[in-house]
């Protein structure tokens, strides 16, 4: 009966299907580890875009607080200087 006999391997076959075995799992783990790479860099990408933005509207914003800012300055001399010009001409 030849169906009972059982396949053998000698040790050169077994540490040759470790060595595969071991090869397979470290090729799966760098690919997957690449995708994961690619997939943060990606996200790098658009978070960098986002920051970008975000740097511009706030370099708008200060450039029109600082607008402001002088603008309030500028209205509260001129407040000022009528206020000085409106108690000369009551005091005339």
């Amino acid at each position: 009966m030849k169906f009972r006999r059982f396949i053998r391997f000698n040790n050169y076959q077994i540490q040759m299907i470790i060595l595969g075995t071991i090869l397979i799992v470290v090729i799966v783990l760098f690919i997957n580890n690449h995708r994961s790479i690619e997939k943060l860099e990606r996200q790098q990408e658009k978070l960098d875009s986002i920051n970008k933005a975000l740097d511009l509207k706030e370099a708008i914003h200060q450039k029109r607080l600082k607008e402001f800012e002088e603008q309030a300055e500028k209205n509260r001399k001129q407040v000022e200087t009528l206020k000085k010009d409106i108690e000369k001409q009551l005091e005339e």
